[in-house]
């Protein structure tokens, strides 16, 4: 159940997509995406799979700071939260 301040940091109707994709990145040599995903605002679309969607997404990268729900006025780089 989603509230105001969790972090979420899957879509849905991605997981089949990220359960094929993960497994080929951790085996490859090549480079990862090291990126953030941010999914904001959910909203009721009887038109997705599950009938709801993000209506704010946001990709960050590892010199780009982001602001939590809980707290907005706080600042955190993106690169202190990836691996």
């Amino acid at each position: 159940m989603y509230r105001q301040g969790d972090v979420d940091g899957v879509d849905t109707a991605g997981l089949a997509w990220r359960a094929w994709r993960f497994p080929r990145y951790a085996r490859s040599t090549g480079p990862v995406d090291n990126v953030l995903e941010v999914y904001r605002g959910p909203v009721a679309d009887p038109d997705t799979p599950y009938g709801w969607r993000y209506s704010s997404t946001e990709t960050l990268r590892a010199g780009d700071p982001v602001n939590p729900l809980a707290v907005p006025s706080a600042r955190i780089a993106v690169a202190d939260l990836l691996l």
